[in-house]
């Protein structure tokens, strides 16, 4: 009795991890539906004076790429956390009715690992990412100036200082963002 009851519970846990997959999924992809509606309703606004002379394909590619990172927010952030809020509320609850003093103690636990943990390891690596992320987009800066630009690309004219620039950011990108993880 008690192996079909596991089995049961191990393939309920399967379907219920895929519905909640699925819903997480859904609800992002429906904001992110509707933002994009707005943001290209503001860019018919826009067109064709306000964004003459940019590159409209990178115009599209760069608002697109921005949106499609908010899904992965939508998706693992908000409803994970709303989803963890929600149920420890209730778990709270169902214990309360049989001691409130354990109860207390539960929501305590909840509270330092769902709140307090997080933020002092967001604080924590904060640094990390605000400095991982501006040499990052230095480094994206200069990839399209050159490419925008071939005429100043000669690789004779630019020496060696010029071809040093790209791998010397990326190994300075690496080197800080070991020196602020733990080991």
């Amino acid at each position: 009795m008690l192996f079909v009851a596991l089995a049961v519970m191990a393939v309920a846990r399967g379907l219920l991890h895929y519905g909640e997959q699925y819903c997480n999924h859904f609800i992002a992809f429906r904001l992110l539906a509707i933002v994009r509606h707005r943001v290209f309703a503001v860019l018919r606004t826009l067109c064709p004076a306000k964004l003459e002379g940019r590159d409209k394909g990178d115009l599209v590619s760069l608002i697109t790429s921005d949106i499609e990172l908010l899904e992965v927010f939508y998706a693992h952030t908000i409803s994970p956390i709303a989803i963890a809020v929600i149920v420890s509320a209730c778990m709270a609850a169902f214990i309360s009715t049989q001691s409130a003093a354990v109860s207390l103690v539960v929501l305590a636990g909840y509270t330092v690992v769902g709140v307090l943990i997080p933020i002092a390891h967001g604080r924590r690596g904060a640094q990390v990412g605000f400095a991982f992320r501006e040499s990052f987009a230095r480094m994206n800066g200069f990839h399209p100036r050159v490419v925008a630009r071939p005429e100043r690309n000669d690789p004779v004219r630019a020496g060696a200082s010029r071809a040093a620039v790209p791998s010397t950011s990326a190994r300075a990108r690496w080197d800080g963002c070991r020196r602020g993880l733990p080991a």
